[in-house]
């Protein structure tokens, strides 16, 4: 399950995106997924109940939760 108070922003992929390695996210252009951590652009998030790390550049914010 995904703890809502974790998430500080949900963005939305702007192009597809194959993981490098088993720490890291794939997913399709379109994308819903939510970001828990941000670290120099290397964004930690959950899509399809699995958490991994995956590029900033590979998506756009859609809603961001004030701290």
């Amino acid at each position: 399950s995904c703890d809502i108070s974790t998430v500080f922003s949900i963005v939305v992929a702007i192009y597809d995106y194959t993981k490098d390695k088993d720490d890291e996210l794939s997913f399709m252009e379109g994308a819903v997924i939510y970001v828990i951590k941000n670290v120099n652009g290397l964004y930690e998030g959950v899509f399809n109940q699995v958490t991994g790390l995956f590029p900033g550049s590979c998506v756009e914010s859609i809603i961001h939760y004030a701290d």
